[in-house]
């Protein structure tokens, strides 16, 4: 059975690394290997310009597997010398001299207009050239053809730290699934189905805009009334003109007015002409839609609370509530009536474009309380099928919360889900506690900035010393120190825990550095320099170096900006150094207006100093066009540094990124085999969830979070071998048995950190209470010590991992053992 020819695209940079060129040609061959299998070589045909460096390479490849090649060429290069068995296609494109640019804009529309899959070796860097390999990711991303990327991680003679800018795409999360692991190293494959959005279908497309503006208030209102007048007048003019030969134009038209009113309705005549008995019926038409915008005028208000009535009553459980005002609530409602939902919106006060806006969608707004129960019932909020808590006050979110378990009285119904939106770690801790069992099983509490900042570490990580063998420190520099950049700060320092003699600096420049360090120093003293307790000082000592995080301030004039002795320049931009940079100034659009001036230098930089550079750009409006073109822009200030737009809201806060628990799937796993080792193994893995507190979640979610950091770190050195399908490193017991050690050291590091940021303390350093040390190891863990203990913030396990009872070493041994399983679990391809 023959099949129609598939055509395979490539496209990449001309400037390859030679010492890279035969572990490509393995990774390309075995690629179109893998694409051809099921039908053969001779069903597919591979396009190419035939430009050289990635063209030709993979045209050569083609060649030896017996795939056919054709050369997409124009009128000005068709002379060109192929080799054998290379057809040619001729574009119709002419271009001047010096313009080869629309040569390669017009190849990337034929490829993409004929692919079915598309090669691309490519840095990940969007440098904005024009006809460059980003530009035809860029377009490929906006197709809505069906087609496979295929994107090999390569690095080049300008980048040689590639970027895999396609995985969070790639990584499509469905029932708390991932379809591979969420990192990549050179020469990795990423491929990603497109289109992303399924194809609209000509109705959407031309009328559902028009059905849009057909139902604002200036169409129904004004627009359509008139229309019917003029039909009316019209018709029932060239109507009595028909009937009564001898009537004058003016008197037909003063008579068809007369229709709107029913005056010249009842017409006694047998054959009444067509028009005139249809603006008879348009007469009555335009009446009774007169008295129906007399009747919306007069409700007022009141429309609302009927469209409310008549959701609850026609559709139970089929409408979304969402309480609280705010920039994430404006956005996460847009979100929702895009997508069709019927929402009912409320709000403490009035803010005239937010509410405008919001019943201009086709939400419900009303006006109130959210934590007020009397107004929670008016809306009916137990018929909705989710409820968003989502004011900016997390205090307002808790008090809702609490009041809507009142209001239930343990009767939330079974489908019901509830989403609070939380920064505050202790108002977290304080709701999950209050709460009875049966509410916090439909309770999702989330922090968006701390998912901002997990999705930043899972697909762009601080710790690429698998790029940079070389490299002893992963530099974190976090410009400008609100809310996200503050928990961006926090994130490294929990996760920036490493085995061997790998390190973490943190470097944070912000407007009055002074007073913005004294305030992290009284929420987190273990890093300031007053004296403390001996076992103490000893453990912060293992965990960070005397200068692991730093305070700056923040350069605003170009002067100091630029000034290669700044903090911001000198000795951070070293060959010895992975950096990151995190441009979060929050006032509108300073993160990249800032960027802007610094980007040219950082460029020269990392150029000179051959340094692992990659910066992101705090970018908030919910627009996805804007952004794509401010980091595009960015990108064309330092081609050779990666920029990366990161925080928009079109990212965090709609329905889909709210209701996501795939950056729970690790968590959930890590909890259910601890349960498995040490409590009761009859729980499935969603009941040990949901009993788990929003401490002990958390601190899943930090271990999940850092399980990525240890992988990094060590596949590299096993050279990546591994089981394709069980995750189990191919490696003889003895190297097992030496790295294990190593993880679990690192592991037990990373939570003493954790601990400490939580204000824990060691019980060794407690005044003796106990007259000796095994005093308190028996009433710690024989005598019911612990929890008493640990509400104290006193911990008997903060201390070096070899001074650690067996069984304790035996649980962080544990969780490393179990890593090819919980992989196993939440990985499918």
């Amino acid at each position: 059975m023959g099949y129609r020819t598939k055509f395979i695209a490539v496209t990449g940079h001309r400037d390859l690394r030679p010492e890279d060129l035969p572990e490509i040609k393995n990774r390309v061959k075995e690629k179109l290997i893998q694409i051809t299998q099921n039908q053969g070589a001779e069903s597919y045909r591979l396009l190419s310009g035939m430009a050289s460096g990635a063209d030709l390479l993979v045209a050569e490849i083609a060649r030896e597997l017996g795939i056919p090649a054709t050369a997409v060429l124009t009128s000005q290069n068709q002379a060109m010398e192929l080799p054998a068995g290379i057809d040619k296609q001729i574009l119709p494109v002419n271009f001047p001299p010096g313009e080869e640019e629309k040569y390669y804009e017009a190849l990337e529309g034929y490829l993409l207009l004929k692919a079915n899959h598309f090669l691309i070796l490519w840095d990940g860097v969007y440098n904005g050239k024009r006809g460059g390999t980003s530009s035809v990711v860029s377009r490929a991303l906006e197709t809505d053809r069906e087609l496979v990327l295929h994107h090999l991680v390569v690095p080049r003679m300008v980048n040689p730290y590639p970027l895999a800018s396609l995985l969070a795409k790639s990584l499509v999360f469905s029932r708390e699934k991932f379809q591979r692991i969420p990192f990549t190293v050179h020469f990795s494959w990423i491929d990603a189905k497109l289109p992303f959005k399924k194809k609209a279908s000509l109705f959407k497309k031309f009328w559902e805009p028009f059905l849009r503006k057909a139902g604002s208030h200036v169409f129904l209102s004004f627009v359509l009334p008139m229309l019917l007048v003029l039909s009316t007048l019209t018709l029932g003019t060239i109507g009595f003109l028909q009937i009564l030969p001898e009537l004058d134009f003016h008197n037909a038209l003063f008579m068809s007015v007369n229709l709107v009113t029913f005056n010249n309705s009842v017409i006694e005549v047998q054959d009444v002409p067509f028009a005139l008995n249809l603006a008879r019926y348009l007469g009555l038409i335009t009446a009774l839609s007169a008295f129906t915008i007399a009747l919306f005028f007069a409700l007022g208000p009141e429309r609302r609370r009927l469209k409310l009535i008549f959701w609850q009553r026609f559709y139970p459980h089929k409408y979304i509530l969402v309480l609280g005002s705010g920039e994430k609530s404006f956005t996460l409602v847009r979100n929702l009536c895009s997508c069709r939902n019927k929402v009912v919106v409320v709000t403490p006060e009035e803010n005239q474009p937010f509410t405008t806006e919001i019943q201009r969608s086709g939400a419900v707004w009303i006006k109130g309380s959210p934590h007020s129960s009397s107004l929670l019932k008016k809306v009916y909020q137990h018929r909705a099928s989710e409820i968003y808590l989502m004011d900016e006050d997390d205090t307002v979110n808790v008090r809702t919360c609490l009041e809507l378990e009142r209001i239930s009285r343990k009767n939330i119904p079974k489908r019901q889900r509830w989403f609070a939106h939380l920064q505050d770690g202790l108002l977290k801790a304080f709701l999950y506690g209050n709460l009875e069992d049966a509410s916090r099983n439909h309770l999702h509490i989330f922090d968006i900035r701390e998912n901002t900042a997990r999705r930043l570490q899972l697909f762009y990580p601080f710790d690429r010393f698998y790029q940079s063998p070389d490299a002893d420190q992963a530099m974190v520099v976090v410009i400008g120190f609100e809310k996200l950049g503050r928990e961006i700060a926090l994130n490294a320092l929990r996760l920036g825990h490493f085995p061997g003699n790998k390190r973490l600096k943190v470097r944070v420049f912000c407007p009055d550095a002074v007073a913005a360090k004294e305030r992290f120093l009284r929420a987190y003293p273990i890093f300031d320099t007053h004296p403390k307790p001996a076992h103490l000082k000893a453990l912060i000592e293992d965990l960070w170096e005397t200068d692991t995080l730093e305070f700056f301030e923040l350069p605003m004039d170009d002067a100091a900006m630029l000034s290669g002795r700044a903090p911001l320049f000198a000795d951070v931009i070293q060959a010895r150094n992975t950096v990151s940079m995190y441009v979060c100034l929050e006032n509108d659009l300073g993160s990249s207006s800032y960027l802007s001036v610094l980007l040219p230098k950082l460029n020269r930089y990392k150029r000179q100093m051959n340094c692992n550079l990659q910066v992101f750009c705090f970018y908030k409006f919910p627009d996805k066009t804007e952004e794509r073109n401010t980091e595009m822009r960015l990108n064309q200030l330092a081609p050779e540094v990666p920029v990366h737009c990161f925080g928009n809201l079109l990212d965090e806060c709609t329905a889909v990124a709210i209701r996501d628990r795939a950056l729970d799937a690790l968590p959930k796993q890590i909890a259910f085999w601890y349960m498995q080792g040490y409590g009761d193994k009859r729980l499935d893995i969603d009941q040990v969830w949901q009993n788990s507190s929003e401490q002990e979640k958390e601190s899943n979610r930090h271990a999940a979070d850092h399980l990525w950091v240890k992988l990094r770190s060590v596949w590299q050195e096993i050279d990546w071998k591994f089981h394709s399908e069980t995750f189990e490193p191919l490696l003889d017991p003895g190297t097992m048995a030496i790295h294990e050690k190593r993880l679990s050291e690192t592991e037990h590091r990373r939570w003493c950190a954790e601990l400490l940021l939580h204000g824990f303390r060691p019980l060794q350093d407690e005044p003796g209470v106990m007259e000796s040390w095994s005093d308190w190891e028996d009433y710690w863990y024989r005598r019911g010590g612990k929890k008493i203990l640990k509400a104290e913030k006193l911990h008997i396990d903060l201390r070096p991992f070899n001074t650690l009872p067996e069984m304790e070493q035996k649980k962080d041994l544990d969780q490393i053992r179990t890593i090819p399983k919980m992989l196993q679990a939440i990985i499918r391809p």
